[in-house]
């Protein structure tokens, strides 16, 4: 397997005995968990991702190389997916179009994740930020493009989440942000924060007066065709009138329960996939200012190691959020806190 390093008169000296940290290489304990991070993503199945664990394998391998070429990658693709990825690895610029091609959606995938992987590795002990490298060729003949995984160790606060690494007791599980992916257009706009200020504070107190207004009036109309109309005449109006004032109040309902419980499983109508879409109702002083954030929470079982998952609490858990594991959602249940982001077995 071919490597290329960086010169050295561009990188610091890697002195033997020298900490891996020091230099931007990662320790083989941050490479076992961004693969196993890697590893549970819902994409995790994609291109981009195995490119990710592609290059994870080969720094596991190689420690002391500090980035890897298009080839190395490719090479190292046949392992992670368990078959051949390129047939014909001799053509080395196709190679290098799709590496660098599923590269660049790495890059926007990895700006969803990140938040969520650096709660992890802090969670861990582990106090720095995942950097994607690549440095381009310069030309010639043989010179190519060179990819890495970066751990950077910065002092600047804006570089990780707001959180500070918890004790978890004897069952207790610690939930992690997850992205937003594909989730429409609304919750993208709610997973940047729906801040309560401005023209946005108007058409969130919209949301909950209008519902109000509708049901009022729909009620006097309903009322008024009842005093002049037989009901086997009219019924296909009342009928649509009874639906729509449903509608209305149901999401009503969703934003009063919000603003009392500070939070709630988003309402059907404004998410896509599976829901364990969270909006959260946050204010002053935990917060700058207020504002409605939409977040997806996910954390390991400890049974089973299986991923768990926010959502209602039904009739057993009545009135609850809960987090509920993907592979036994019935037995292998806990609690939810959004603030401190723990749960307790159930």
């Amino acid at each position: 397997m071919r490597k290329q390093t960086t010169d050295s008169a561009t990188q610091p000296d890697n002195k033997q005995g020298r900490n891996p940290v020091d230099t931007g290489l990662m320790t083989l304990e941050v490479i076992d968990l961004l693969d196993r991070i890697a590893a549970s993503w819902d994409k995790a199945d994609q291109l981009p991702v195995q490119v990710f664990r592609a290059l994870l394998k080969l720094h596991h391998q190689d420690s002391t190389t500090d980035s890897f070429t298009a080839m190395d990658i490719a090479e190292a693709m046949d392992e992670v997916r368990g078959y051949v990825w390129i047939q014909d690895k001799t053509y080395i610029n196709e190679v290098s179009r799709k590496v660098r091609d599923n590269w660049k959606k790495l890059e926007a995938i990895w700006k969803q994740k990140k938040t969520g992987v650096l709660e992890q590795l802090i969670d861990k002990g582990i106090a720095g930020t995942i950097l994607l490298d690549k440095k381009e060729s310069i030309g010639g003949a043989g010179r190519l493009s060179t990819y890495a995984i970066r751990l950077e160790i910065t002092a600047q606060e804006s570089e990780f989440p707001a959180i500070e690494p918890i004790a978890l007791a004897e069952g207790e599980i610690h939930y992690f942000t997850e992205d937003l992916l594909d989730e429409g257009w609304l919750i993208t706009l709610l997973s940047a924060g729906f801040e309560m200020i401005g023209w946005k504070r108007s058409i969130f107190r919209g949301v909950i007066c209008v519902p109000f207004f509708v049901f009022f009036f729909y009620l006097i109309f309903l009322l008024a065709q009842l005093s002049v109309t037989q009901f086997w005449v009219d019924w296909r109006s009342i009928f649509l009138t009874c639906i729509l004032i449903a509608w209305s109040c149901y999401a009503a309902k969703s934003v009063i329960d919000l603003l009392e419980l500070r939070v709630v499983l988003a309402p059907f109508w404004i998410f896509q996939s599976e829901n364990d879409v969270v909006l959260e109702w946050r204010t002053p002083p935990n917060h700058k200012i207020k504002h409605i954030q939409a977040v997806r929470y996910k954390a390991q079982c400890l049974v089973c190691d299986g991923r768990v998952r926010v959502r209602k609490g039904g009739i057993r858990f009545w009135g609850r959020l809960i987090g509920a594991c993907e592979a036994s959602p019935r037995e292998h249940v806990y609690s939810f806190d959004h603030v401190t982001k723990r749960g307790k077995e159930l």
